[in-house]
């Protein structure tokens, strides 16, 4: 069993490299979680292709084009209206999932998914770890973490994924999320560290 490194657990740029390796089945779905930040309040959006069609990467990078163009074109929107604004405009692209407390990032996963992370906010970025879990888990629970390629290009730093194989139903995983915000046109950088978790399901 993996478990949360107690001393490079808060290390944003050493990955957990148990997450690189293969694993164990293919994903079966894809879920999105998309968020920002506004008023100092997080606004995530989650969806996936559950009961559709499975997602090209041309129908992903318009999921993703969609979000960015509601928050860059929503300068003013508060975190409510934001969310609301980009619910409706990402209501056709996905089956929407539940994106309320206890924190916006929860993910409940039925079946073998990828899970895509993106971030849409200036001076954002994913460090190098990029995600690690804390809770343990079984060998090939999760794997194939990468940055996110779409039809040949690379989201690096906004974007990565990951596989959670759902072979362990029933269990809750927690996971942080690490962050970079740079400050001061990039001479400072300040990490953010987010902690949710992932609930697989029957």
């Amino acid at each position: 069993m993996t478990s949360f490194p107690e001393m490079s657990g808060l290390d944003g740029t050493r990955v957990q490299t148990q997450l690189l390796a293969a694993p164990s089945r293919s994903f079966e779905c894809t879920q999105l979680s998309l968020s920002t930040m506004r008023d100092s309040s997080f606004v995530v959006l989650t969806g996936s292709d559950h009961e559709r069609p499975a997602f090209t990467d041309t129908e992903i990078q318009l999921i993703i084009d969609t979000f960015d163009a509601v928050v860059t074109g929503n300068p003013a929107a508060g975190a409510a209206q934001l969310r609301a604004l980009a619910h409706t405009a990402l209501a056709p692209l996905w089956t929407p999932g539940n994106s309320v407390s206890p924190s916006p990032y929860d993910l409940t996963v039925h079946s073998a998914s990828r899970l895509i992370f993106f971030l849409s906010k200036e001076n954002w970025s994913f460090e190098p770890a990029r995600i690690k879990l804390k809770t343990s888990f079984g060998g090939g629970e999760f794997g194939g973490l990468n940055w996110l390629v779409l039809n040949g290009a690379s989201l690096e730093p906004r974007a990565f994924e990951l596989v959670d194989s759902c072979t362990q139903t029933g269990e809750s995983f927690e996971f942080a999320l690490f962050i970079d915000v740079a400050q001061a046109g990039g001479s400072q950088h300040t990490r953010l560290i987010v902690d949710p978790i992932i609930k697989n399901e029957d």
